[in-house]
């Protein structure tokens, strides 16, 4: 951890009468993660997202 960080973690964790390790416990336990997406996962939030039209796979891969 850059001692910058380190600092600032000692100070916050003085001023809360707590620990140095207590403060990234509630950061991971008490904040949310990240924002769903609208679909549930990235992959399939792609779904429709480009206007092409199908081809033969036989065809594009193997050029046959």
């Amino acid at each position: 951890m850059p001692e910058q960080f380190d600092d600032q973690l000692k100070r916050e964790a003085a001023r809360r009468d707590g620990s140095t390790g207590s403060l990234p416990r509630e950061c991971v336990t008490v904040r949310p993660g990240p924002a769903p997406t609208p679909h549930g996962d990235l992959l399939t939030a792609l779904i429709g997202t480009v206007d092409i039209q199908p081809e033969d796979v036989d065809e594009v891969v193997y050029g046959r």
